[in-house]
């Protein structure tokens, strides 16, 4: 190693060569890189959908959803199955395991699986077939009319929103833009039931020559001798006055009869619920999306460029809200900002502690690691984003600490009195091997995160990626570059510095001194304080390890008495709140209108109120402290969109409860950013629910934040049963439910086990057989009677519209008309329905749910993280399961949301924890040829722990997911010190020094840059530790667990690791074991 390393100082032009070009090529790999709030990423989650107009959910079950999922249960690779059968379609959800390489054979397989069943019903559609992915809103874009809310103010706001929407996509950064708060295009020929007898016609007669005569044929070409000419029937209608002309009836005196002399032609909307304002005026909503692809900055800056300079037609005007990129922005620069400040610090406490010159050399590894890992970041096809960033602050102290260990040796080397190029040789290969093994550890101790599986695993697996670039780069650079750096004196260069930053000769002047005066002062506390300590432990050993035992145990105990609480996915502080109301199916539109205009008058009373609250504290005017109000929204709150008829599912495809129909209603509010109001978005959901209080007759009702990442909610479950004991299951989640209820801070509790609407069952009396009339012909004619009878779908622009022949509204909205249809037999004969049929009237469900072939309903409820903790609440359930299990034997319980992805997070980064510890094991029996030494550095470990839950106690925050993550980096960053110092007492035990003096000559020479390379790597997250902002909540816990559990095991490694040595090297004396055979 010797010879590359002094080959290298010689090509030092070479080095810097390849330096420059790997900052160069970093720098413009960051610049072309996509941003966004959270990593991209696509599930394994295959989703098949059949369309079945006019069918219940009962229909749905049995002929969608039952056959595929028999169609598809045997093919390789699928972990869960799940379906959902709900009015007009089927879903049919495979979710795959999280070790499949190729997603798309599987897809292949479950096409091909799907396409083989031969029995579908006649009336059902064409399968759809797609993999999930997470498409995020990157902004909306509200198109605000003006206040007619009949048909054709209606109509001409949807004129609008189409004609934006359109302009919208030919920006080359959008390609995905979705109306919110409108139904489909739809054409009904309405003709009333006495016209259609006075012709002798049915309506699927009227379908059947309207199909006829609207048409559009291919007729080939015509081949001539100079040309060829293609042929072309085109008589196909795709507007209501085309379809009106179309020819029914030819009457005996050779009058023509079209559609529009027998019937009315509507060419409007689907007969659905769909209401949308903004603000408490009508709107229509477009949500600009963001692929996987697309960065999510020049997006949005698109859309907002296309806004002012777009002039809305008279009486219109728009407004942008759920724009996304301003937590990006506000994030990235959070972000940057601490690591420039964090990069400060480092500095300071290099230039503090080591000689200035080299404090400079040192921290130049920091920004090349970091263009380095950037160039990695691309050729990953990673992004920008807030956990990419985190990485890097997470990194900055990290980086500099093979170099500190390298450059100080160098230096130590160079006060031999050695040349220049002689000490950089020598100081770097005395240390590089225990260096590397250092860096190596560290690489595996952040690698149990590749493994980590489920949604969290991809969520954060830029984590590990960018940080192991930087430490990879960083041992290359300490290794090659600053060896070169360091063997020469750069007068020229540091005499040009000197020159151009000499307005900052006070500040540098003073840094001198300081560094005089910090370096006395280390080596004072070595010798004075710590040397001392260290011999004390020495010659009692019993003591610091009774003392670090007990401060072990006393953390457990603080974690086991809730002094520091484990929160998994804690709540964070949104700007986005959503809140859904959903009463009992076939509930009017006017109940679910009079509940969301409740609650939104609730949110503007609420909002009001704290922004008056808080001027009478400040003693300020209202209007100085927030931007002047939107309508009536004073406050906190900025904007607000009802909608009545839909309930978008904003929890990712997976999880979460979307709903439509005239029972749904949603409100989504936008609040101002922190730096404007005070008031955590949880504490306005919270007395936005009591303002809002109870709402007779709802089914379900929730109030929320839009989540940041991956998470489900708090407490989710499944009760699973098989068909034949449904009664059973309904009893079942009652009783879960009441259980769920009686935990305090619990709240929002609910179950997708909604009533359906009343349904009119009948069948086909046994004496009625003999009239041929068979139970196809009863249901089509009641379908037709109803539903309506559909012609085509037209092709019209971007939209597929559906044609349908129908009776009026007035009978067909009206169950007085009920008994007076009539059947047609195969005589020819009209008879009336009642007999013919049995009729019933029952009610079944709105939606059936199916996991891998049972019934399934979920059971979720949010709590408030004050009061109540998930994880002793669904720990206190699943102790009564036995009571359960015995009253309900055949239910069987599933536990999933944030309990199920925690269990998956949590079990695989274990694994990978223990794996990973094993491999560092390995590496160190190779390095030290010890079986023993490995064990002694890796004993430090679970004392690092100590320190980590100190900090989240200090600054009260609670145990996450991200804070684990912390602790198992934290298990590569403590090894490092031990590493270096075992490796420092070897050689000096190997020269023949007493014991005690090797331990305390290794612990006086290393203390330095063991408290370097800790003081380092803590300075660098201190303004992360520091920060008070929501966007850093999320990432806090980790950091603490870092720089906290760091900064006592730096203590614990100074003083327990010769401790541990010294009885290592007594059990070795007592069993007449030389050292030198040992290390052999």
């Amino acid at each position: 190693m010797k010879r590359v390393l002094a080959w290298a100082i010689e090509n030092a032009p070479g080095m810097n060569v390849v330096m420059l070009a790997l900052v160069i090529i970093g720098a413009a790999a960051f610049v072309g890189m996509r941003r966004e709030v959270f990593p991209e990423f696509e599930l394994e989650v295959v989703m098949v959908s059949v369309p079945y107009p006019g069918a219940t959910p009962q229909d749905a079950e049995e002929a969608i959803c039952q056959k595929i999922e028999e169609a598809i249960r045997s093919i390789d690779g699928i972990k869960k199955v799940t379906s959902i059968a709900m009015e007009g379609r089927g879903y049919v959800l495979a979710e795959l395991q999280s070790d499949i390489k190729d997603v798309q054979k599987v897809m292949s397989e479950i096409d091909r699986e799907v396409n083989r069943i031969p029995s579908f019903p006649d009336l059902a559609e064409d399968p759809e077939i797609e993999q999930i992915t997470f498409r995020d809103t990157a902004i909306r874009l509200g198109i605000i009319g003006p206040d007619d809310r009949t048909r054709r103010g209606e109509l001409k706001l949807r004129e609008v929103a189409e004609s934006v929407r359109d302009e919208l996509l030919m920006l080359p950064s959008v390609t995905v833009a979705e109306l919110m708060g409108t139904r489909n295009y739809q054409i009904d020929v309405e003709i009333p039931e006495a016209t259609l007898r006075s012709y002798g016609m049915t309506l699927d007669q009227v379908a059947s020559e309207i199909r006829q005569h609207n048409v559009e044929l291919p007729g080939g070409q015509l081949k001539s001798s100079g040309q060829e000419i293609l042929l072309r029937a085109k008589n196909k209608g795709r507007v209501g006055p085309e379809i009106e002309r179309i020819p029914l009836i030819t009457r005996e005196d050779g009058v023509v009869l079209t559609v529009g002399d027998l019937g009315n032609v509507r060419d409007e909307f689907e007969d659905v619920t769909a209401t949308a304002e903004i603000n408490g005026e009508p709107a229509m909503v477009i949500n600009v999306q963001r692929t996987k692809s697309e960065d999510l900055l020049n997006l949005v800056d698109d859309v907002r460029g296309y806004v002012a300079r777009t002039e809305p037609p008279p009486g219109y005007r728009f407004v942008l809200w759920g724009d996304t990129s301003v937590d990006v922005r506000d994030r990235m620069a959070l972000l940057l900002r601490n690591g420039v400040q964090g990069l400060g610090l480092v500095f300071l406490v290099l230039a503090l502690f080591l000689e200035v010159r080299l404090a400079f050399w040192v921290a130049l590894g920091i920004p090349i690691s970091i263009m380095g890992a950037g160039a990695a970041l691309a050729w990953g096809d990673q992004t920008l984003n807030m956990l990419s960033l985190f990485s890097f602050l997470i990194a900055l102290g990290i980086v500099v600490d093979d170099a500190i260990v390298i450059g100080e040796n160098i230096y130590a080397h160079r006060q031999m009195g050695k040349s220049l190029h002689d000490a950089s040789v020598d100081g770097a290969t005395e240390v590089l091997p225990s260096v590397a093994a250092s860096i190596t550890t560290t690489v595996i101790a952040f690698a149990p995160m590749f493994f980590v599986s489920g949604v969290m695993g991809k969520f954060m697996a830029v984590i590990p990626f960018a940080v192991i670039a930087m430490l990879l780069v960083s041992l290359w650079e300490s290794t090659f570059v600053l060896p070169c750096h360091l063997a020469h004196s750069h007068s020229g260069f540091f005499r040009v510095a000197t020159i151009v930053t000499y307005p900052l000769r006070p500040f540098m002047l003073l840094l001198f001194w300081l560094n005089s005066k910090a370096s006395i002062a280390m080596e004072w506390f070595a010798e004075k304080v710590y040397v001392p300590s260290l011999h004390f432990c020495l010659l009692n050993p019993v003591l610091p390890i009774a003392v670090a035992i007990a401060l072990f145990v006393g953390t457990l105990g603080m974690i086991r008495g809730g002094v520091v609480t484990t929160v998994l996915f804690p709540k964070s502080d949104n700007n986005y709140l959503q809140a859904s109301v959903v009463f009992p199916n076939g509930t009017p539109a006017t109940a679910t209108e009079a509940a969301t205009k409740r609650m939104e008058r609730a949110l503007q009373k609420v909002s009001r109120e704290i922004a008056l609250e808080r001027a009478a504290e400040t003693r300020q005017p209202v209007e100085s402290l927030y931007p002047p109000p939107e309508a009536d929204y004073l406050g906190p709150v900025r904007f607000a969109y009802r909608e009545v008829g839909s309930i978008t599912n904003t929890a990712g495809p997976m999880g979460g409860q979307g709903s439509s129909g005239s029972n749904a209603g949603q409100i989504f509010a936008e609040l101002h950013g922190t730096e404007i109001r005070e008031v955590h978005s949880d504490q306005l959901i919270a007395r936005w629910r009591r303002e809002v209080g109870e709402i007779a007759g709802v089914e379900r009702i929730v109030y929320g934040s839009i989540g940041t990442g991956p998470a489900g909610t708090p407490i989710e479950f499944k009760l699973l049963a098989s068909s034949e004991h449904v009664d059973e299951l309904l009893a079942a989640t009652e009783v879960m439910k009441q259980k769920v209820g009686t935990f305090a801070g619990v709240f929002d509790i609910s179950d997708d086990n909604t009533p359906g609407k009343w349904e009119f069952q009948f069948r086909v009396k046994d004496k009625a057989l003999a009239t041929g009339v068979t139970p196809t012909d009863l249901g089509q004619t009641v379908r037709n009677t109803y539903f309506g009878a559909e012609v085509m779908r037209l092709q019209r622009g971007r939209h597929e519209v559906k044609l349908m022949v129908r009776y009026p509204p007035e009978e067909r909205t009206s169950l007085v008309n009920f008994r007076e249809i009539r059947v047609g037999g195969a005589d020819g004969t009209q008879r009336p329905i009642n007999e013919l049929a049995e009729i019933n009237l029952e009610r079944g469900f709105s939606e059936i749910n199916r996991v891998d072939q049972q019934r399934s309903i979920t059971i979720s409820a949010d709590l408030d993280e004050t009061t109540a903790n998930a994880d002793l609440i669904i720990a206190s359930l699943q102790k009564q399961m036995d009571g359960f299990k015995a009253q309900f034997p055949n239910v069987s319980i599933r536990w999933e949301g944030q309990q199920e992805q925690s269990r998956e997070s949590v079990g695989s980064l274990m694994i990978g924890f223990a794996v990973a510890i094993l491999c560092m094991f390995v590496l160190l029996v190779l390095q030290f040829r010890s079986y023993m030494q490995p064990l002694l550095i890796l004993a430090i470990i679970p004392f690092g722990m100590i320190g980590a839950v100190w900090g989240h106690a200090f600054l009260n925050l609670p145990l996450t997911l991200f804070s684990m993550f912390g602790l198992v980096a934290l298990a590569g960053v403590v090894v490092n010190d031990s590493i270096v110092l075992i490796d420092f007492i070897n050689s000096r035990v190997r020269a023949g020094d007493e014991p005690i003096q090797a331990l305390l000559e290794s612990g006086r020479r290393r203390f330095r840059p063991i408290m370097l390379t800790s003081m380092t790597t803590i300075a660098g997250l201190i303004p992360l530790l520091t920060e008070k902002s929501f966007q850093a909540q999320l990432l806090i816990p980790m950091a603490s667990s870092l720089a906290f559990g760091l900064m006592l095991a730096t203590a614990l490694v100074l003083l327990l690791i010769p401790v541990l040595y010294m009885l290592y090297l007594l059990i070795l004396q007592s069993l007449n074991i030389p050292f030198v055979e040992v290390e052999e």
